[in-house]
């Protein structure tokens, strides 16, 4: 999928090493998911922060992007 990084693969052979202990819980962790779900959680923190912002003072809608998404003229 993404390739193998040296993050990912330190984690992956430590995962092994960790199943490999007798008597340990299982571990379901997948280091792929977190990373993109922790990433989506920054996206929108600061999506939510902005849009706030842009509701407590209208002028921030001033850029032309912004007009777009709002709509206005």
């Amino acid at each position: 999928m993404f390739g193998q990084v040296g993050a990912v693969q330190a984690y992956d052979a430590l995962m092994g090493e960790y199943r490999s202990i007798p008597f340990v819980p299982d571990v379901k962790a997948d280091l792929t998911s977190y990373v993109v779900e922790k990433g989506m959680d920054g996206i929108f923190f600061y999506l939510a922060r902005e849009e706030a912002a842009i509701r407590q003072n209208p002028a921030k809608r001033a850029t032309d992007i912004l007009q777009k998404v709002f709509g206005a003229k």
